[in-house]
């Protein structure tokens, strides 16, 4: 008798819905209710996002639901017990976080003293009055940042890509830019030497131990980004500068071989003298990656590179 009520499901539902019953020995009456559940889960679907289609989850939809319609007198223990029956019969964790959402919902509204009209809470009630909005403020080293184009591997490194980095001005309150001449940016920290650098790009060095003429840095072998600042293109022997030289190897057609790489600024500058190189920019930063070679002694501490 007690599983008589099932014959009104839909034939695929009949074989789980009713060991459902079996397993959790319902009554006809709660039977019935499960029936029930089922009808009121297909007549709102649109509001049982996170709820599941099995018998558990029909049921837990249910309490749901009738949470809506309860009223203020019935108190919040009423919301806590058809809460609990709809978590009881829950198998996804989600039906179980929107069940308790509403708990949380009416010890809010039952805390702050505001009233509820009849018919229930999350329908009816004004649940903007218990809604705020978090604001916060930036700091000024909050908004310390450049973006920087990012031009790919430096071993792909494209003349057109070069040329088409422009000088990027971010401006009011939030540093607002518009990226031009690249796909692919990257942010960093504002520190003074990138600052100072009026068109900037970034290119990637998979192993800092194939740069010829790096100094340092092609003692290590590490990842890094170069930070190339394609407006300073004037060599002085302080600086190392990316640059593309031509090398002895003859190519077909009597040409010689580029090689890009980086040079101190002494050998950039007698390159430059004898017409065999040309520069692309002045090597401003290498930017190593998070964790790699920390206390090396090789790094700078971000705040002598803030200015």
């Amino acid at each position: 008798e007690t599983l008589s009520a099932i014959q009104f499901l839909p034939s695929e539902k009949r074989a789980p819905f009713s060991e459902f019953v079996v397993d959790n020995e319902f009554n006809l009456e709660q039977t019935k209710e499960l029936v029930k559940s089922v009808e009121i889960r297909a007549a709102h679907d649109s509001q049982a996002k996170g709820f599941g289609t099995g018998p558990g989850e029909c049921m837990a939809f249910k309490m749901w639901r009738d949470v809506q319609e309860v009223q203020r007198y019935e108190g919040l223990a009423r919301v806590v017990e058809l809460v609990e029956k709809g978590k009881k019969y829950a198998t996804e964790a989600s039906t179980c976080d929107r069940l308790d959402a509403l708990v949380e919902m009416w010890r809010i509204d039952l805390a702050e003293g505001s009233d509820l009209m009849e018919g229930g809470l999350m329908g009816k009630a004004n649940a903007a009055g218990n809604a705020k909005i978090q604001a916060v403020r930036l700091d000024a080293e909050e908004l310390a940042f450049k973006p920087v184009p990012m031009l790919g591997p430096l071993e792909k490194l494209q003349p057109a890509a070069v040329i088409a980095v422009e000088e990027i001005k971010p401006n009011g309150y939030f540093n607002v830019f518009k990226p031009v001449g690249a796909q692919q940016w990257v942010a960093l920290p504002a520190w003074s030497a990138l600052s100072a650098a009026k068109v900037p790009f970034a290119v990637l060095v998979g192993n800092t131990g194939t740069l010829r003429g790096a100094g340092d840095l092609s003692d290590r072998e590490e990842p890094a980004l170069l930070i190339v600042d394609k407006a300073d293109q004037t060599p002085n022997p302080t600086s190392f500068y990316l640059a593309v030289r031509e090398s002895s190897i003859q190519l077909s057609g009597g040409r010689g071989a580029e090689i890009l790489d980086v040079f101190g600024g002494k050998e950039t500058m007698a390159m430059e003298r004898d017409g065999s190189c040309t520069v692309i920019g002045r090597v401003v930063l290498a930017v190593r990656a998070p964790g790699l070679g920390r206390d090396d002694g090789m790094g700078v501490a971000a705040s002598e590179l803030m200015g």
